[in-house]
């Protein structure tokens, strides 16, 4: 697909469901064929009436989306490289600001650390 942005062509891995929904799609209406009409403005406006009915603050954006899949694969424990072809970033800056707050060596530093306990007489 063309990616707007930058004006480049990128192929992207898909799981092996959408890979399934993908092919009956394609078997629907013929391989060559767009399976659906996509463009930018109505992916966000859809997106936006979807948010509006679910009440949703006016923060959560469909770019919201994107940031959310590269969160939770940095935290599901993805490795930066990885992170960074999938979500199609040419800079390792970009990436870094979705992986600074899972860096495991401070989530394992955090883990060691616990409250006092009160001392019960009984």
């Amino acid at each position: 697909f063309t990616q707007h942005k930058q004006g480049t062509h990128k192929t992207l891995p898909i799981s092996p469901d959408l890979a399934e929904v993908v092919k009956r799609m394609v078997d629907r209406v013929g391989v060559g064929k767009p399976l659906v009409q996509l463009h930018p403005s109505r992916l966000t406006d859809n997106f936006r009436k979807a948010r509006i009915r679910a009440k949703l603050p006016e923060s959560i954006t469909f770019h919201s989306l994107r940031h959310t899949f590269a969160s939770w694969l940095a935290a599901l424990g993805t490795d930066f490289r990885t992170l960074q072809a999938l979500i199609g970033h040419q800079s390792a800056e970009a990436t870094q600001l979705y992986t600074h707050t899972f860096d495991p060596n401070k989530r394992s530093a955090l883990d060691r650390l616990h409250l006092p306990r009160k001392v019960v007489n009984g």
